[in-house]
């Protein structure tokens, strides 16, 4: 018997235990949600999703002179090439660290290959072109236009030629070896992002502004719009051997991977612009006008004034016009003139004549309290309610 009930006691206590613990759920759904932890050998990816990640080496510490590395190379031999900015400069790394190899015209190197061991790079802002830098760094611009700001991409054409989007006219430019070059395409955008050269020779483009992919027939000189993305700018393009196009697309208007989203400032709308401010009172907030009549300061009547008597709840509305003429403080007449005295005529319906007394006359009759026949309101203008009085008279009712 004793042994029976330390049993039992044992399994109610397991029970009690287990009971007692309650899982807990932690849900990371965004990039962003990561940012606390700490990640090791895996990587985070914009949709909220932990990977495993390739191995990685930092092969240079942060310098304050380089702000940020705008394109890279690699020469026939291994060596790397990097392009830096401020001040459009290209270094080479030797030893994990960077050595300067030269400096190009412009503020921004957007585009830099070895073709047949000679470097070159696509530069933006002034004197924006293609140049030529051989092994010992020295500079031979390839190509220049006035009216090109930006040299965005560039793709290497048919015999040592090259295809070159620019900004902000929009145009791609075919530019020969010998430094002469042609408009192939005018696009209504204002910039031209990224390029790329299909199995067949078609030229692909990518626009700045509304996000296009265009095919372009570089003997023929004409575009078509193959994909119209939803985000405004196709920032990169590589079509693979069997003809399939993958773009990379961008909008500055989605969130980061801090999870918010950048303020922008409206478009055509001048910096320091002023703007409407928010409603002084929150929406569906309002107070009735019930609340205000209520709250509004009553003026107490001055000696030897009636006070005025409160009309009732369903007695119309009185117009703007007659509300504002003054109250009379003189005392009301004991009679008021008849119809014919005044000329004139009640509204029809606004009247009624009490009968006369047993033995009364008309001329004898006594005159009678005032009355107000409450209405209930319709709509249109307001009505003036009927008087019932003693005599055919009618008066106006303010």
């Amino acid at each position: 018997m004793v042994n029976s009930s330390i049993v039992v006691a044992g399994v109610l206590a397991m029970v009690s235990l287990a009971s007692a613990v309650q899982p807990a759920t932690w849900s990371h759904s965004t990039e962003a949600d990561f940012t606390a932890g700490k990640l090791d050998r895996t990587v985070v990816t914009s949709l909220g999703e932990v990977l495993l990640a390739r191995a990685a080496e930092a092969l240079l510490e942060p310098r304050e002179d380089v702000g940020m590395i705008s394109a890279v190379a690699v020469d026939p031999r291994g060596r790397l090439y990097v392009a830096a900015a401020p001040g459009a400069k290209i270094y080479r790394l030797e030893k994990k660290k960077l050595v300067e190899f030269t400096k190009l015209p412009g503020v921004l190197v957007r585009y830099l290959a070895f073709e047949n061991g000679t470097l070159i790079a696509g530069t933006c802002g002034k004197e924006a072109g293609l140049y030529r830098i051989d092994a010992k760094g020295k500079v031979e611009p390839l190509w220049t236009d006035k009216e090109v700001t930006y040299v965005w991409s560039v793709a290497a054409g048919p015999r040592g030629s090259y295809y070159v989007a620019t900004g902000a006219k929009g145009k791609v430019y075919h530019v020969q070896p010998s430094g002469k070059a042609s408009v192939i395409y005018d696009s209504d955008d204002e910039n031209i992002l990224s390029l790329a050269i299909g199995p067949t020779g078609l030229l692909y483009a990518g626009t700045g502004e509304n996000g296009l992919i265009v095919e372009i027939e570089p003997a023929r000189k004409t575009g078509r719009v193959l994909y119209d993305a939803p985000e405004a700018e196709i920032s990169a393009m590589v079509v693979a051997p069997d003809g399939v196009i993958y773009a990379g697309t961008s909008d500055s208007t989605k969130a980061g991977a801090t999870g918010e989203v950048p303020s922008q400032q409206e478009k055509g709308a001048p910096e320091g612009a002023t703007r409407p401010g928010p409603p002084t009172q929150p929406a569906g907030k309002a107070k009735p006008p019930e609340e205000d009549q209520e709250k509004k300061p009553t003026t107490a009547p001055k000696l030897g004034e009636k006070p005025e008597a409160e009309s009732p709840a369903t007695a119309p509305v009185q117009p703007a016009a007659e509300a504002a003429r003054p109250v009379a403080t003189q005392p009301e007449p004991t009679t008021e003139p008849s119809a014919e005295e005044t000329g004139e005529v009640p509204p029809e319906g606004l009247t009624q004549q009490l009968p006369a007394a047993p033995g009364q006359g008309p001329d004898q009759q006594k005159p009678q309290p005032r009355q107000v026949v409450a209405t209930p309101p319709r709509p249109g203008p307001p009505v003036r309610p009927p008087r019932p009085t003693g005599a055919p008279r009618w008066r106006s009712w303010a």
